[in-house]
């Protein structure tokens, strides 16, 4: 035993410095997930399935900033759940409705899934299966005043054109 542990006495610990700030946000998330879950909502492990299938499968996804939101009593209402599949059937989504409808809250859902997803976090869902990506892309529209020349949607248009043949 004295052997074995005599290998290790010679490692300082002072390499593990430079790693404070990764070890810091990580247990500050995970004292995040703890308050989240006595809000009732669920949070899970998302599972990681073969890139070439370019697939997503989410259940009972929330969105994340209106849980925080929950937490610091400036959220109004119940946050609702839905599930979310992108595959064979769906690979791009467009989304339409009216004012306030909740669309720019599921696609922050979605991307929150992705991102914290592809670096082994947990997500605010009850299930996650995805493909993982190379890239995310977001599109916010353009100030009013920059569409002068091409009109409010042909500017969306070429910047979501400019996005695909990336």
């Amino acid at each position: 035993l004295k052997s074995m542990l005599n290998k290790y006495v010679g490692i300082s610990g002072y390499s593990f410095i430079s790693l404070m700030p990764e070890i810091i946000f990580y247990i500050r998330f995970a004292e995040l997930c703890d308050k989240i879950i006595t809000l009732g909502l669920p949070l899970c492990k998302a599972e990681v399935t073969d890139k070439s299938s370019r697939t997503c499968d989410i259940k009972d996804i929330y969105n994340f900033k209106l849980a925080i939101k929950a937490l610091e009593n400036k959220a109004s209402g119940e946050i609702v759940t839905n599930d979310f599949e992108f595959g064979d059937t769906g690979r791009i989504y467009i989304l339409t409705g009216p004012n306030r409808g909740g669309k720019t809250t599921i696609t922050q859902a979605v991307g929150l899934c992705f991102l914290l997803a592809q670096h082994g976090i947990y997500v605010p869902a009850s299930a996650m299966s995805f493909s993982p990506c190379d890239n995310i892309y977001t599109h916010i529209p353009a100030d009013e005043n920059d569409t002068v020349d091409l009109g409010r949607l042909g500017e969306e248009s070429k910047r979501l054109s400019d996005i695909f043949n990336t």
